[in-house]
């Protein structure tokens, strides 16, 4: 009955449920018999399937409806499906129908043991503050143990149960059930809406043709690749390639990682900018030289926002980054930087306004100090840009650890000095600067990086 009773294919075609009984029937000899008519397809609200061999009528499906619709249920027989089901097993019971009446034959125990990529993945979502929920068609019994085997913790709701109660008692149930079993797609319909409404971010897996409106609705559909179908697919934001849990978790590391590197990207570039228009504006307040002319300004902004700031998106994962809870997501990508962007951008401007005002008053000639300041601010930010990297100290994560930035930091240093010793000098209105000024100008740029370095310590603690 369960290679008969079966619409899939040897090797991989097919439900993995159905190729496991063909693999099993196959080892065992067993006959297959060809099927004239699927009277009942099998369906998350049928749980069953019927299927006609010429004059025999074979059934598949879940012990309990199966049970129901058979004549010969037994106390023995219901005790043995609740045995194998408490041990983790997925159980299917087969039945035949002679002359319209449906005999119970056998049920077939199956184990498919959850992988320890899955228990891993369990494990680190829920330190990064991500709660699993099971939502299976699967016994109640073979469902709790498999979560438990997972480390899915909470109590298990049944189907019939979840039919009993209003949207607010589910609500309200949702505190402490993390297991559904025995689940129709109105079920997974009813469990999504009523976490939306706890103010939840939904993430819905699936790969049936009925999960179709529970993907659609979750803020992230994510269907099976390998077993999911047409529809699943199409109504889902993101398809796994490989049908693994671990994998969405992977993702939602990835996704952190792109979002800090978009706020550091960001947060570089905004402070490189507003130390460069203090700079200029309190110049012209004070009635100084313009210490930048535009062209100058236009050299700087390739400079230093254009490698380094890109390196800076291909920064690896903070150690930490599945440790922390999840962000609101009304939270503004700035949140909780102004401060630290307006006092970073005001050491900035300090260091270049005191050391220009300096250069002057001892009777630098205005191009000179104007050379000596814009390499000063090139160099500052290029050495600066290694601190934002991480909001741990540098040395958490290796100073050597994203060799882009070396090479984003080393091609700008390149130009400036080319900058200072050719003949394009004479068109940006530089000259080349002494010995002494390059040690100065490296000597304030590294104090800055320590600074910055240094704050991280106290700011952590």
């Amino acid at each position: 009955i369960g290679m008969s009773c079966n619409r899939a294919q040897l090797p991989d075609i097919g439900d993995p449920t159905e190729i496991g009984l063909l693999e099993f029937g196959k080892s065992v000899g067993a006959e297959r018999l060809a099927i004239d008519e699927e009277e009942v397809p099998f369906s998350s609200e049928e749980k069953y399937m019927q299927t006609r061999h010429g004059n025999r009528v074979f059934i598949k499906g879940a012990p309990e409806k199966v049970f129901a619709m058979s004549i010969d249920e037994t106390d023995d027989i219901l005790k043995k499906n609740e045995e194998l089901a408490a041990r983790g097993l997925r159980v299917l019971a087969c039945a035949e129908m002679k002359d319209g009446v449906i005999s119970f034959v056998g049920l077939i125990a199956m184990e498919d043991p959850p992988r320890q990529t899955a228990l891993n993945a369990i494990t680190r979502a829920k330190t990064a503050g991500i709660r699993t929920i099971m939502i299976t068609g699967d016994n109640r019994k073979t469902a709790a143990a498999i979560a438990e085997q997972v480390g899915i913790e909470g109590k298990t709701l049944h189907g019939s149960e979840i039919d009993q109660l209003t949207q607010e008692q589910l609500i309200t149930a949702l505190d402490d059930t993390s297991v559904f079993a025995r689940v129709s797609p109105e079920h997974k319909l009813r469990i999504l809406e009523a976490l939306q409404e706890r103010g939840e971010i939904v993430a819905m897996s699936g790969d049936g043709v009925n999960d179709a409106p529970a993907l659609k609705g979750s803020h992230v559909g994510i269907a099976m690749g390998k077993v999911g179908t047409e529809v699943a697919r199409e109504a889902s934001s993101i398809v796994l390639a490989d049908d693994h849990f671990a994998t969405i978790v992977n993702a939602i590391a990835e996704g952190r990682r792109i979002y800090d590197n978009i706020k550091k990207f960001v947060v570089f570039l905004l402070r490189t900018n507003f130390d460069e228009l203090l700079f200029i504006s309190t110049c012209i307040f004070i009635g100084l030289p313009l210490p930048y002319l535009a062209l100058h300004i236009l050299w700087i902004n390739l400079l230093t926002d254009s490698l380094p700031a890109l390196a800076l998106g291909m920064e690896k994962a903070e150690p930490d980054i599945m440790n922390r809870p999840p962000r609101n997501p009304k939270e503004h990508l700035l949140a909780g930087e102004a401060g630290r962007l307006a006092f970073a951008a005001i050491i900035g401007f300090s260091v270049s306004f005191l050391t220009f005002l300096w250069l002057l008053s001892r009777g630098t000639p205005l191009v000179e100090a104007r050379s000596v300041t814009l390499t000063l601010g090139i160099l500052f930010e290029l050495f600066v840009v290694h601190s934002l990297r991480s909001t741990r100290p540098i040395y958490h994560i290796g100073f050597f650890s994203n060799r882009l930035m070396w090479g984003a930091v080393a091609v700008p240093f390149v130009l400036q000095i080319l900058l200072l010793t050719t003949p394009m000098g004479r068109l940006f209105h530089v000259v080349p600067i002494y010995l002494w000024q390059w040690v100065m100008v490296f000597g304030i740029a590294a104090a800055g990086f320590l600074f910055f370095e240094t704050l991280k310590l106290f700011h952590r603690s």
